[in-house]
C-alpha cells in the first residue's frame, strides 16, 4: 500500500503525488495478482507482466517486487488469511483535464486576506479545543508548526469551523468577524477541485465539511457524502489495517477517518431519509477504543472525551441496523418486531454503559458534545418507537387497530421525552458541540408529535402537547437569540407555523382523525368535533408534508401521515 508520513493525520497511507491517486482493486483481481507475481517470482522470471505501459486498468508507477518492476502493491487481509488486498495507482481524471497541483491553494490565499496572521492562530485554537476532540482525525501539532503536509483545503476548513466560535475567544470576540458565508464558499470550493486530485486528506476534509454550517445545504452534503465513501472505500479504509507493516499511529488514524466517515454516512442518512452507502457486512474495521482517540490520557476530561466517542461509535452502529430496516424494500414486517426488541435491548445496554464509563463528576460535569450525543440517543429511541409504528400499520386490517393506538402513544411518549429534553438544557449546554444533523431530528421530532396530536382523541393529551410544544418553541427561539444556537435554526423554520396552527386548533377539540374507520365496532363511537378548517385545513397539512420532503425522510419511513 502506499505509504506516507506517519506522523500526519492529513496525509496518511493513501496519498500519492497529484498526477496518481492510489485505488484498492477488487477482491478477485486482487487474488489473481497475488498467485501471477508468485509464479513470476518463484520461476525467477524478470519480464514486467505488470509494468503498467500498456492501456489496462494497472496503468500507473510501478512498484519494485523482489527485485522485479510491477505496478501493484500487495497487501495481505488483516486476518491472517491468504486473502490478499492490491492497490493501483491511476491517473486521477481525464486525460487533458488540468488539475489544479495544489488544490485549495487559491481559496486558502483569499481566506488569509479575510484573515490576519494572529487571528488565523486563534482560529487553530479555537478550532482544537472544541471541535478536533469530538472528530481528532487533524493532526494538530502539524497545522500549528505550518507542516507542509496539511493541505490547503484541511486549512480552510479548520478556519470555516472555528468561525462560528468567533466569541469565545477573549481575544477575538470584541472585533467584527469576517463574513461567514464567504468564508464557507471558499471553503466549499477548495473540496470541490480537492475532489479531482483525491488523497485522504481530501476524505479528512469531506468529514469536516459535513461537521459546518450551514445545514440546510442538504443536497449538497448528501452529494459530499456519497464522494467520501466512495473515496474511503477506493482507498481501503473500510479494511482493518492492524496486521499490516504500518506503524501504529497510521493504523490508528485509518481507524479514526474510517469511523468518522461511518458517522457521517448512517447519521445522514437518517437526517436526509437516503439509504446509507456503507454497509456493515463490507467492512472489517472494529470499533475503535478510547485509547484510539486519544492515546495520551493524562487528562481526565481527554480520557472521558475519547470514551465519548468510542460509545458514539456503538451507538451509530444500532443506528445502522435500524436504518436497514427503514430502507429495506423487501423488509418483512411481521419480523420486525422481534428486531426491534433486540435493537431496544442494546441500546438499554448501550446507556447503561456509558454511564458506568463515563462516571462524570457532577462538580465538573459531563465533557462538551455530551448533551448533543445524548439527544442523538433519545433520536435514535424516536425512530424505534416509529417503526413499531410502521410495523403494525403494515400488519393491521383495520387502522384503528388496538395494537396501533398503543404504538401511536409510544411514539407520542418518546417524542415528548425529546422536547422535555430540550426544554431542560441550559446556557451552558448551548455552547457545547453540536452534531449538524442534530437540527433535521429536531423537525422530525415535532413532525413525529404533531402527527400523534393530530391522531389524538384524548383533550388532556391534546392539552399536555399544546403546553410542551409552545414551551420548546421559546425555548429555541431563546436559545437562538441570546446563545447562538443554530441547530434550532431549520426548526423554528420549518416547524413554528404548524406549532401555530395545530396548538391553536386544539383549543377547538381533538383535530379530525383521518384515519377512523367506518366499519363494525367504530359506528358506536360518537365522531370527533371538527376542528375550525381556516386554522388547520387539509390543503395546509399536504403542502406542509410536502414541504418537508427534502428534509425528512418521509418516503421511507411514511414519516408524516399514513394514508393506507
Amino acid at each position: 500500500m502506499p505509504s506516507a508520513s506517519s506522523s500526519t493525520a492529513g496525509h496518511v497511507a493513501g496519498d500519492v503525488p497529484a498526477a496518481k491517486t492510489a485505488m484498492l482493486v477488487g477482491p478477485a483481481v486482487a487474488e489473481d495478482v497475488r498467485i501471477l507475481e508468485d509464479f513470476l517470482d518463484a520461476h525467477g522470471l524478470q519480464e514486467n507482466y505488470l509494468n503498467g505501459s500498456g492501456n489496462d486498468v494497472g496503468a500507473g508507477s510501478p512498484r519494485l517486487r523482489h527485485g522485479r518492476v510491477t505496478a501493484y502493491n500487495t497487501v495481505f487481509s488483516s486476518n491472517g488469511s491468504e486473502e490478499a488486498m492490491a492497490y493501483v495507482t491511476v491517473p486521477p481524471g481525464h486525460a487533458g483535464l488540468e488539475l489544479a497541483r495544489h488544490p485549495g491553494k487559491t481559496q486558502l490565499a483569499a481566506m488569509q486576506q479575510l484573515l490576519d496572521a494572529p487571528t488565523r492562530d486563534e482560529l487553530v485554537s479555537l478550532y482544537s479545543r472544541f471541535v478536533h476532540p469530538h472528530f481528532p482525525i487533524v493532526d494538530m501539532h502539524a497545522v500549528r508548526s505550518n507542516d507542509d503536509s496539511i493541505t490547503s483545503t484541511l486549512l480552510c476548513y479548520i478556519y470555516m469551523l472555528a468561525l462560528p466560535l468567533w466569541h469565545k475567544s477573549p481575544t477575538l470576540a470584541g472585533r467584527q468577524p469576517p463574513d461567514f458565508g464567504r468564508v464557507v464558499n471558499l471553503a466549499t470550493a477548495a473540496l470541490q477541485s480537492d475532489f479531482l486530485v483525491p488523497t485522504t486528506s481530501t476524505i479528512t476534509a469531506a468529514v469536516l465539511d459535513l461537521l459546518g454550517r450551514p445545514v440546510r445545504t442538504v443536497t449538497t452534503n448528501i452529494l459530499t457524502t456519497g464522494k467520501m465513501v466512495a473515496l474511503a472505500h477506493s482507498m481501503g479504509l473500510h479494511r482493518d489495517s492492524s496486521r499490516w507493516s504500518a506503524s501504529q499511529e497510521e493504523k490508528s488514524i485509518r481507524k479514526r477517518l474510517w469511523w468518522s466517515v461511518v458517522i457521517h454516512d448512517c447519521w445522514g442518512s437518517y437526517a436526509h431519509g437516503t439509504p446509507p452507502i456503507i454497509s456493515s457486512d463490507r467492512y472489517d474495521v472494529v470499533v475503535l477504543d478510547p485509547v484510539d482517540w486519544a492515546p495520551v490520557h493524562d487528562d481526565l476530561r481527554a480520557s472521558l472525551m475519547a470514551v465519548q466517542n468510542t460509545q458514539f461509535c456503538y451507538l451509530t452502529r444500532h443506528l445502522s441496523d435500524l436504518l436497514e430496516l427503514v430502507h429495506g424494500l423487501k423488509t418483512r414486517w411481521e419480523e420486525v418486531p422481534r428486531r426491534l426488541r433486540k435493537i431496544e435491548c442494546a441500546l438499554d445496554d448501550w446507556e447503561a454503559d456509558l454511564r458506568r464509563l463515563c462516571s462524570i463528576d457532577l462538580r465538573k460535569g459531563p465533557p462538551s458534545g455530551h448533551s448533543s450525543m445524548q439527544f442523538c440517543f433519545l433520536s435514535v429511541r424516536l425512530l424505534v418507537q416509529r417503526l413499531y409504528l410502521r410495523a403494525a400499520t403494515a400488519q393491521t386490517a383495520y387502522p384503528i387497530d388496538t395494537e396501533k393506538q398503543y404504538r401511536i402513544m409510544s411514539l407520542r411518549e418518546s417524542a415528548i421525552t425529546i422536547v422535555d429534553y430540550v426544554n431542560m438544557l441550559t446556557p451552558e449546554h448551548f455552547s457545547e458541540f453540536w452534531f449538524a444533523h442534530s437540527s433535521h431530528f429536531l423537525v422530525s421530532t415535532i413532525i413525529m408529535l404533531l402527527r400523534c396530536m393530530i391522531e389524538s382523541h384524548d383533550p388532556d393529551q391534546l392539552s399536555r402537547c399544546t403546553s410542551k410544544l409552545i414551551q420548546f418553541r421559546e425555548t429555541l427561539q431563546d436559545a437562538r437569540a441570546n446563545y447562538g444556537w443554530d441547530i434550532a435554526d431549520m426548526c423554528l423554520e420549518r416547524c413554528s407555523d404548524a406549532i401555530e396552527r395545530v396548538t391553536r386548533s386544539s383549543a377547538y377539540g381533538p383535530p379530525f382523525n383521518n384515519h377512523q374507520s367506518l366499519t363494525t365496532g367504530a359506528t358506536d363511537m360518537p365522531p370527533p368535533p371538527l376542528p375550525d378548517f381556516d386554522i388547520l385545513d387539509a390543503d395546509w397539512l399536504a403542502h406542509s408534508a410536502s414541504g418537508l420532503d427534502t428534509l425528512l425522510p418521509t418516503q421511507s419511513l411514511d414519516l408524516v401521515w399514513d394514508r393506507q
